[in-house]
């Protein structure tokens, strides 16, 4: 959702100032936000679209449209082991590149962390330029 300065929803957002994507019939969950420099959108968290969970990100333009070139349909799933994973945080460096941050369980309790480049190979190549 998004608001304006003065508290009240912007309608030109999404539909009616709201965007929701639902990534698999089960276990989705949105962890984090941030915001990139030409007003893009980047949200990190979990999709259950496997057996289990894994991190996932997705990408908006500023409009609140999903970039269906990021990844796979606009979303893009890394999974560190086999077992549950989620994306707790996520951070755009001054380079463009997208680091996540979280959760990656294996036998024990782990931390994961990977980083993006869009728009440099095939895998994340959706037209942006860092």
């Amino acid at each position: 959702m998004r608001l304006e300065a003065d508290g009240d929803v912007d309608a030109a957002f999404g539909e009616q100032g709201l965007v929701t994507t639902a990534l698999s019939d089960s276990g989705d969950i949105a962890l984090a936000v941030a915001l990139q420099g030409d007003g893009g959108i980047v949200v990190a968290g979990a999709s259950s679209r496997q057996v289990t969970p894994d991190f996932t990100a997705t990408r908006y333009f500023a409009d609140g449209t999903l970039v269906e070139a990021f990844g796979s349909n606009g979303v893009l799933e890394v999974d560190f082991s086999g077992f549950g994973d989620a994306a707790e945080s996520v951070a755009i460096q001054h380079d463009g590149r997208i680091v996540l941050g979280g959760l990656a369980r294996d036998d024990v309790e782990g931390f994961g962390a990977a980083r993006l480049w869009p728009g440099r190979d095939r895998l994340f190549d959706d037209g942006f330029e860092p």
